[in-house]
């Protein structure tokens, strides 16, 4: 969405349709050609629209007016799109038609603003979603459905370098990242998760999330604590309290409920760019730089270990470019960083996890010869 308009794929009719945001009225359809099949897209703050197109292996661009404004190759069988840290990120599945067998999966990256190629990063089987945050882009490799199982993949979105790897099993597909915890549904296994920072393991194959329906598919957060997911095969949408995973509500959809997003009625109107997290004995060093600053008050800065509650660190006059000097024990500690609105909304924007080592033992050397009395 952007704007006062949604756009949605249309799979197999080759056209993206344009919206309105309140009554879902159609505006406007983007043709992207026959034989092309329009799979995902993502949405630039100027209103450029970036669609993935399955069948012809290419991402095409749209400008806010409707035009094309250019169209490229990347790998072979592309799904997701994610524009994230100034870079457009592909997921390319590798699925061959003339066999349903799979070659290698990738992650292509563009320049938005060009459409050049600035890196191919090898990543597991099938990888069809993406999310990211803290200076990390996610996806979850859905293997082959019967011999190569789900894995999410992690790779640095600054040097393209893979990062970890978290067996899942199964077959994840679509994925949320919501407060540090990437949830990913497998349609016949239920709700999958891990915790972005530590790459903690919270549900898998062998004891996911289960709400009493079938055909798992979209999953996102709502911005008030709970958890969305849509149920394919039973046309119904299910609300799951965070906290403690309990399900506080079900609602009948349309046939076969897919991919959702939660709109709220402005967009994050502050944008990370970089943040990262430095160590120096006991020391921690955090600095970022963020875009259109000046819509915060300030930015927030909380810690946690392990699984505790989040404890609020100190808040930073808002700024294009800021930094927060902290003292830690011994230990993982998880920081977040938050931008507090001028209307006193706070927004998550980014976490970053850093090992604090033990203090290291001083050796003080004395003169010689020593005085005193020896006993």
């Amino acid at each position: 969405f952007f704007g006062l308009k949604h756009v949605a794929v249309e799979v197999c009719a080759n056209h993206v349709l344009v919206l309105d945001a309140a009554t879902l009225v159609p505006l406007d359809t983007l043709e992207t050609g026959p034989g092309t099949n329009p799979y995902a897209l993502d949405v630039d703050g100027a209103g450029s629209v970036y669609v993935s197109l399955l069948n012809t292996s290419e991402l095409v661009r749209f400008d806010a007016s409707g035009a094309e404004t250019g169209r490229v190759g990347v790998g072979l069988s592309p799904e997701d799109v994610l524009l994230y840290d100034g870079k457009l990120f592909v997921a390319n599945t590798g699925l061959r038609f003339s066999d349903f067998g799979y070659d290698p999966g990738t992650l292509s990256v563009l320049d938005p603003a060009t459409l050049g190629s600035l890196a191919t990063i090898p990543v597991g089987m099938n990888p069809q979603w993406l999310a990211a945050a803290g200076g990390e882009v996610h996806t979850v490799c859905t293997g082959n459905y019967f011999s190569v199982f789900g894995e999410a993949h992690i790779v640095d979105a600054t040097t393209y370098a893979p990062l970890d790897t978290v067996a899942l099993g199964g077959s994840p597909g679509k994925l949320a990242l919501v407060d540090d915890v990437v949830y990913t549904t497998d349609y016949f296994g239920g709700v999958f998760s891990y915790r972005a920072s530590t790459r903690t393991v919270l549900r898998d194959a062998s004891n996911p999330l289960l709400v009493g329906g079938s055909g798992y598919s979209g999953v996102t957060g709502d911005g008030e604590g709970n958890l969305l997911v849509t149920l394919f095969a039973d046309d119904a949408l299910v609300r799951i309290r965070i906290a403690d995973e309990a399900v506080t509500g079900a609602f009948a959809t349309g046939d076969g409920p897919g991919c959702l997003v939660v709109r709220g009625d402005q967009a994050v109107p502050v944008a990370l760019l970089r943040f990262t997290a430095e160590v120096s004995g006991h020391g921690v060093s955090l600095a970022w730089e963020a875009a259109d600053a000046h819509e915060a008050a300030a930015f927030r800065v909380e810690r946690r270990t392990g699984e505790a509650a989040w404890e609020l660190r100190g808040e930073v006059p808002a700024g294009a470019f800021g930094g927060f000097q902290d003292q830690a024990g011994p230990g993982v500690w998880t920081y977040r960083l938050s931008a507090r609105l001028r209307t006193g909304e706070v927004r998550v924007l980014g976490q970053r996890a850093v090992t604090v080592g033990p203090t290291p033992f001083a050796v003080v050397p004395l003169a010689n010869p020593a005085r005193g009395t020896l006993r």
